[in-house]
């Protein structure tokens, strides 16, 4: 029940700030990242990517908590989300010279759930079945 309601807390974190970052960029922006909004085409692309993808990643995170048989799935979704952030968010950070607090507070909760998720995934499947081993 707890890694239900804990994948299901980070998929409505992943909802809220897809339909934010469609909705609203301009005041989520500066709210999340700490700079201001970039104007025209970047604003779009950051309507699609930032907006798009986390809610694309929320609403397949929820699929897994409501419907069981996807909820394995939904935390290898939940891992791979956090761990590919954290790797752009590190190389981001290792070439940039200024790294602001915003980036190292992601970086630490991106870090964790990495970690947490990834266990939940890999620990809790090892000698099974389980994806990875049917897909490579």
């Amino acid at each position: 029940m707890i890694k239900k309601t804990i994948l299901g807390l980070n998929s409505l974190m992943f909802i809220a700030f897809g339909f934010g970052f469609i909705i609203d960029p301009v005041s989520f922006t500066p709210l999340f990242l700490g700079v201001s909004a970039p104007q025209g085409d970047l604003l779009i692309d950051m309507r699609a990517t930032y907006g798009g993808f986390s809610l694309c990643v929320g609403l397949l995170m929820l699929f897994g908590v409501i419907k069981e048989k996807y909820f394995k799935a939904s935390v290898f979704v939940a891992f791979l989300s956090a761990f590919s952030v954290f790797v752009g968010r590190s190389v981001g950070m290792a070439t940039a010279g200024d790294v602001g607090q915003m980036m190292y507070q992601s970086l630490v909760l991106e870090l964790f759930l990495s970690v947490f998720f990834g266990a939940m995934f890999f620990l809790e499947n090892r000698g099974k079945n389980n994806i990875l081993l049917r897909v490579f």
